[in-house]
């Protein structure tokens, strides 16, 4: 793939995009070349100093990719605070839940809409079985963006029910997971969450962070 994009990358500086110190390099290219990867109107960022690249949209309107986007396999990297852009991380979460209520989802993975960084939403009817020990004042019944979600605890007992998903369409696969969670996240503004989720609260952020660590329902 990175053959691929690197016959039409056009390079300048972004003083907007900075990482460890150091000014981005950005290179886009053109819509013939990602269309068919569902990435028109990105930009690679490249960050000399340590090697790394950032992919960022140009615009925030997002999409919805499907299988078999091989974005779909790409583990999500941890969100840095220090490194990326609030603003646009702000952004992102208002777009992310409209999207998912246009489709008629329950929750959305960054990696379902190409952004490389490891971020959720669950939305409210899937958040009613949370049980917050810290969760910054957040309550069930409302959209949650989650940010670094990591399971720190799970229930041994498993339950068994069909699932979809907005990046397998038409599909359904029995999935089994854990009844209850025990889930270390972050919220919009930075301040550390941790709370307990059951039935189908547990069962929607297992299934995004399954979309963080690249895995698919058709995978189960």
């Amino acid at each position: 793939m990175f053959f691929e994009l690197t016959r039409s990358l056009s390079f300048r500086a972004d003083p907007e995009q900075e990482r460890g110190g150091s000014r981005g390099i950005a290179f886009g290219t053109d819509k013939g070349s990602l269309d068919k990867l569902g990435m028109t109107n990105w930009c690679f960022y490249l960050f000399p100093d340590n090697l790394s690249i950032i992919i960022l949209n140009r615009f925030i309107m997002l999409k919805i990719i499907t299988e078999p986007n091989p974005i779909l396999r790409q583990k999500a990297i941890p969100f840095d605070w220090d490194k990326l852009n609030v603003a646009k991380l702000k952004k992102w979460e208002r777009e992310m839940i409209r999207l998912m209520y246009a489709q008629k989802g329950i929750g959305l993975a960054a990696t379902q809409v190409s952004l490389p960084w490891r971020f959720c939403v669950i939305g409210r009817a899937a958040t009613d079985h949370i049980t917050a020990s810290s969760a910054g004042g957040r309550r069930g019944g409302t959209d949650w963006f989650l940010i670094n979600p990591e399971i720190i605890a799970r229930s041994s007992e498993m339950h068994t029910l069909l699932e979809g998903c907005l990046s397998c369409p038409k599909v359904e696969r029995p999935v089994a997971r854990a009844i209850w969670v025990k889930v270390r996240a972050q919220d919009i503004t930075g301040k550390n969450l941790e709370f307990d989720a059951e039935n189908l609260s547990a069962r929607v952020i297992q299934h995004e962070l399954d979309h963080l660590d690249g895995i698919l329902i058709i995978d189960k």
